[in-house]
């Protein structure tokens, strides 16, 4: 068939055909091996538009080709855009949105149920349905699948989110989501979008009924007391001009806090026309006192959401990384020169010696798979560090179990010694 009776699809799945070049250099020495699937050209007698070959058709005019061999079959557009499903899903070579797509297009334009559809281009329903739910998305998500900034794994983790689309942009533009696994990473988002719906609509609700709202973003400004922490009823409170609420919001929702806004009313110190009968009768607290009792409030706060997140899946790499760092911290100098010793490290100059926390902080920190040698390494380090100075106790059999799941054959020395069954009656006696 001449090439200039040949009419490349608009609507080619793989979209823009691309650099053919090397093609065009194999094309140059053997011809077209392969021939070219295409359809007649309605209205247009003795026109064909390619259904199947599209890189070929460019590469051979490249080449220098007249013409390509072709195989002509009569197909409707339904069949058309299964063909080139079918034909780019073999291939590997469709963009996992274009395949999308063409499952969309039959579905919407020719009628096609999910299940003939998944039969017809040998898929099982499940991958249609869940590459047609990509389609949900907001085009900065489908942006980020096509270029491979998302894995289809976490793009199917965003549509939990498909009905908040700048939910979805807020989590592709924050910095950290890659190190974190993405369902958490929209369950966290969700959460905290419906948490600040709630906040705001408290506020307005507040405020419509005539309270006096501190503005705040979800935490209260400084210098804004909590009733409860300087001694004052709030009931009485309310009367005074200082009296205000913030609308906090915690990892279970938002709740209203009373505040005062100006302290220093309630001092017999203040000037006597500014202040208020009710009296704080606590002695004035110590700044460093006030500075541990944030501190505690924050360490509560801390472990409330680590509490909270203790029952669900936690991100692997983040816990990884957790964890070798407390390792890392707890490891005295003898543990890191044995673990550095281990991983074949060299100390850097220190001051007060060698050096070993610095280097292995710097293999940890490269990828995840030296994060969790390091880890291993002062564990192990730890573990021997124990070993020779107590002799083998319960406490390092989890660390032999690892040494025999990799290989090792432990030796009868090895094993802890059986409990003392009089020892063992002393104590269930107490």
């Amino acid at each position: 068939m001449p090439l200039d009776r040949l009419q490349p699809a608009d609507d080619n799945l793989r979209g823009p055909v691309g650099d053919v070049s090397e093609l065009a250099r194999s094309i140059a020495g053997v011809g077209v091996i392969e021939p070219l699937l295409v359809a007649p050209l309605e209205g247009e007698p003795g026109r064909y538009r390619i259904v199947a070959g599209h890189r070929r058709h460019l590469a051979a005019a490249q080449a220098g080709l007249d013409v390509v061999p072709c195989l002509i079959r009569e197909m409707t557009d339904a069949e058309r855009v299964e063909v080139m499903l079918v034909e780019n899903l073999q291939r590997a070579e469709i963009p996992v949105l274009a395949e999308a797509s063409g499952y969309f297009r039959l579905v919407s334009e020719h009628g096609y149920t999910i299940r003939r559809l998944a039969k017809q281009v040998g898929r099982s329903e499940r991958h249609v349905r869940a590459r047609l739910a990509l389609l949900e998305l907001p085009e900065p998500a489908q942006d980020a699948v096509q270029k491979n900034e998302l894995t289809i794994g976490q793009a199917e983790a965003l549509l939990a989110a498909k009905d908040r689309p700048e939910v979805i942009q807020a989590i592709l533009a924050a910095p950290d989501w890659r190190r974190r696994e993405m369902d958490q990473v929209v369950a966290d988002a969700l959460r905290r979008a419906e948490h600040e719906e709630r906040r705001i609509a408290l506020v307005a609700e507040l405020e419509g009924a005539g309270v006096r709202v501190v503005p705040s973003e979800g935490y209260r400004p400084k210098g804004y007391l909590r009733l409860s922490d300087i001694g004052l009823d709030e009931t009485a409170h309310q009367a005074e001009t200082c009296h205000a609420v913030v609308v906090e919001t915690g990892y279970a929702g938002p709740t209203v806090v009373a505040v005062c806004t100006d302290r220093r009313r309630h001092s017999r110190r203040a000037p006597a026309g500014d202040r208020s009968d009710l009296q704080i009768e606590a002695a004035d607290p110590d700044p460093e006192r006030e500075r541990a009792k944030e501190r505690r409030r924050l360490a509560q706060r801390r472990q409330e959401f680590v509490r909270s997140r203790l029952t669900s899946r936690l991100p692997k790499a983040a816990a990884v990384e957790l964890l070798v760092a407390a390792l890392l911290d707890r490891a005295n100098t003898n543990d890191a020169g044995r673990a550095g010793a281990l991983l074949e490290m060299s100390a850097r100059p220190g001051r007060y010696g060698d050096d070993w926390h610095g280097p292995l902080g710097d293999l940890a920190a490269r990828s995840e798979a030296d994060r969790l040698r390091v880890g291993v390494a002062l564990a192990s380090a730890m573990a021997e560090g124990k070993i020779a100075a107590c002799g083998h106790r319960a406490g390092t059999e989890r660390y032999l179990d690892l040494l025999c799941a990799l290989g090792y054959e432990r030796e009868p020395d090895e094993a802890a010694p059986a409990p003392d069954p009089s020892a063992e009656a002393a104590r269930t006696e107490r």
